[in-house]
């Protein structure tokens, strides 16, 4: 097969123990859903989510500090501390 790999993924369960697929392309997230929402033949068995990577702040030893800044009203992380869902 010809194609270019852009990442790994692996298993993981969400706090409720749905499965999902997870990896990193860059400093980017990539989720994989089943789609629970599925009704029809035409709509699809998964969805995919790109969540962007922060540039988080370096101590002087080179450590990425969590500054405590708290979820979004998406409920998205920027510190990566939890999958929000």
């Amino acid at each position: 097969m010809e194609g270019v790999k852009l990442c790994g993924l692996w298993k993981n369960k969400t706090k409720e123990g749905k499965p999902y697929l997870s990896g990193k392309l860059g400093s980017a997230k990539l989720l994989i859903f089943q789609n629970e929402r599925k009704q029809a033949a035409n709509h699809p068995d998964y969805t995919v989510f790109l969540v962007p990577g922060e540039n988080k702040p370096k101590d002087s030893s080179g450590q990425q500090t969590n500054n405590g800044a708290p979820p979004d009203e998406d409920g998205y992380d920027p510190l990566g501390r939890d999958i929000p869902f």
